[in-house]
Parts: C-alpha cells; sequence; structure tokens
C-alpha cells in the first residue's frame, strides 16, 4: 500500500518510491544479509536429503502449488486485533473471559513463528535488491513474535502485568511495520 508524502520542491512520492530509495542506499545490509542467507543454508544443509521435505513444504510448493507465505503472513494480525479487542472488553467488563485474548495472541503467534520461518526459507533464494529488501524486512518484523511470546506468557501472569496496554502496542508495531 503506497502513501503520499510530500516530496522535494512540492512533489509528492509514495512512501514506496521513499522505502525503496532508503534501502538501495543501505550498503550495511548485504553483510547482513550474507550472514543470514549462510545461517538459512546451513541449517538446511544439516538437515541433508530430509531438509529438502520442510523447505518445500515451508516455500509452500508442497502443500499449496504456490507461495505459504503470504496466507501466514494474514493470520498473526487477523488473530492479533481480535485479542486486543478481547483483552480490552475483558479489562473493563465481564462479557467474555480474560482468556479470550489470551488464545487469540497464542494463535497469532503460531502464525508469526511460520511467516517467520517461510520467509527466512523464501528469502535464502533472492539476490540483489530483493534480498535488501527481504532483509530490511526480515529485521523489522522478526522481533514480533517474541514480543508476541512474551504478551501470551505475561497473559498466564508469567512476565507481564498490563497486558491490554502491551498487546495494544504490539499490534501497533506489527501494524505500522507490515
Amino acid at each position: 500500500m503506497a502513501i503520499l508524502v510530500p516530496g522535494r520542491a512540492g512533489t509528492c512520492q509514495s512512501t514506496d518510491e521513499l522505502v525503496d530509495r532508503v534501502i538501495r542506499r543501505a550498503g550495511w545490509l548485504e553483510p547482513v544479509a550474507d550472514v543470514v542467507q549462510r545461517a538459512v543454508g546451513k541449517a538446511y544443509r544439516l538437515l541433508g536429503t530430509p531438509g529438502a521435505a520442510p523447505r518445500s513444504a515451508l516455500h509452500g510448493t508442497r502443500i499449496a502449488g504456490h507461495a505459504l507465505r503470504s496466507a501466514l503472513t494474514d493470520l498473526p494480525v487477523g488473530a492479533w486485533i481480535p485479542g486486543v479487542a478481547f483483552d480490552l472488553v475483558a479489562h473493563f467488563t465481564t462479557r467474555i473471559p480474560t482468556e479470550a485474548g489470551d488464545i487469540a495472541l497464542a494463535i497469532g503467534l503460531v502464525g508469526a513463528l511460520g511467516s517467520v520461518l517461510t520467509g527466512y526459507t523464501d528469502f535464502y533464494d533472492t539476490c540483489g535488491h530483493e534480498r535488501r529488501v527481504g532483509m530490511a524486512h526480515g529485521l523489522t518484523m522478526t522481533p514480533h513474535p517474541p514480543v508476541y511470546a512474551a504478551l501470551v506468557f505475561g497473559c498466564w501472569g508469567l512476565i507481564v502485568d498490563d497486558v491490554v496496554i502491551n498487546s495494544t502496542h504490539a499490534l501497533g508495531e506489527s501494524v505500522v511495520t507490515q
């Protein structure tokens, strides 16, 4: 989704163009991408011949006949939005149990972990500008599953006290960085 932002001399440019220009200039992404691609490749090589099946499954070619990642990326946000709503309703009323938000956050976490795995599997086969875009995206999105894992465990009284504020904040970060 492109949004128009003010450009030079009163012109407008899309956010896609702005992000593209910033990524093209971010030479520091190349060595990071090298390390990540080597790590993904090493993980699949360690699995040996049996690693071909999970790699194919994570690409989606074996399961759906097309990329699996695009379907999985909708699951976390689709679960976290009602999760935040459930947390808010449960916090201020007794209409729904507090566990409803916990369950939605946990479902979103499973989808997010799947998105990370499929994303890095797809990233392994990229090069050039596509690789830089993938690396920038991975660096902004990979922190979200650990945040939501902390929220899920926090919902169960293990880590965080104010789950409503934290889940709302984490959801906002996820939506903004998509």
